[in-house]
């Protein structure tokens, strides 16, 4: 990996580009599912070996001393996981088969945003929108697909089966805002604000249109994400602040038949610095102990997840 940065004498802007190439292997001595008895079923995996080159470029341009514009372009990857390529699992219902043959998922993306400051605060906002080729994804696919695939027909008929894939390609974009004022000596406000719009762009073969539609917000991703608190300091060294976490409506599959409402919790938290190198603490997380249903990624009814209840911390910490 290299970083280069650079900094114009005649205007006010700053670049940095970092420059990375990764080497990613997969090798796959033994691959193996689990037929009647134990008997395995064994299947011949091809070593892979993947370059991948990651450039970042970032630009910064300071217009005034309050007022700066950036932005970026970038380009990654994600190697699937271990659980992907070489765990399979069942249950009395369905079967989940793993990949060894998965390849890397590549990102490409760009944002543009601008910060302005002023004495007692200042508000950042950004946009963003970033382009996923490639993704892992577990489709339902047939018996006879199951079977091809290595799966014994003892084990995969009459069931249920997923198998990973490199089979869809997704677009993210949206909005992001943060402030903060103080209000005074004693008092300060925060807030952010987050706008997501994250869909499906195309499927590959064997992936279910009705149940992975195109252009249809990804499960599992709220849109609408905000935050705000309010701070107080009575002394020198000492804060109390309380805080309000909202989450809009989501769903948590692409086909939008299973909703997760829009909650709001609400926390406090308070700090003492006790020296430059320590402090301690105490907060409450969802203050009067709100039941709601937070928001993930699921496929039936079964998967919806309760909040956090009412926790509450005390701790300490140091810094050395």
């Amino acid at each position: 990996m290299t970083q280069l940065k650079s900094k114009a004498s005649y205007i006010p802007l700053q670049a940095t580009l970092t420059l990375r190439e990764d080497q990613w292997q997969s090798q796959t001595p033994t691959y193996w599912l689990a037929g009647s008895n134990n008997v395995p079923g064994y299947t011949s995996v091809p070593n892979q070996t993947v370059y991948k080159f990651s450039p970042n470029l970032g630009l910064l341009l300071q217009a005034t001393k309050e007022l700066d514009f950036r932005a970026a372009a970038y380009q990654g990857f994600h190697a699937p996981g271990l659980n992907n390529t070489i765990r399979s699992y069942a249950s009395s219902t369905s079967v989940s088969l793993s990949n060894p043959n998965l390849t890397p998922e590549n990102m490409t993306g760009y944002e543009v945003g601008t910060d302005y400051r002023w004495n007692a605060g200042f508000v950042q906002v950004t946009g963003f929108r970033s382009m996923l080729s490639n993704a892992v994804y577990n489709p339902q696919i047939t018996t006879a697909a199951a079977l091809a695939n290595g799966c014994p027909s003892t084990v995969c008929t009459g069931q249920t089966v997923t198998l990973y894939g490199n089979n869809q390609n997704l677009q993210s974009q949206g909005l992001e805002v943060q402030a903060h004022h103080d209000l005074n000596p004693h008092w300060a406000i925060d807030g952010t604000y987050t706008l997501t719009n994250t869909i499906l762009t195309s499927i590959g073969a064997g992936v279910d249109p009705k149940l992975n539609p195109v252009g249809s917000q990804v499960g599992g991703v709220p849109q609408n994400m905000g935050y705000a608190a309010l701070t107080y300091s009575p002394y020198e060294k000492t804060s109390i602040s309380a805080n309000v976490r909202y989450i809009g409506n989501s769903w948590m599959d692409t086909p939008h038949t299973l909703p997760v409402p829009s909650y709001a919790v609400i926390g406090l938290r308070a700090n003492y610095q006790v020296t430059p190198q320590a402090s301690v603490f105490a907060s409450v997380v969802n203050l009067f102990n709100r039941t709601y249903i937070t928001y993930n990624a699921a496929t039936s009814q079964a998967s919806y997840t309760l909040g956090q209840p009412q926790s509450i911390t005390v701790g300490a910490r140091i810094i050395f």
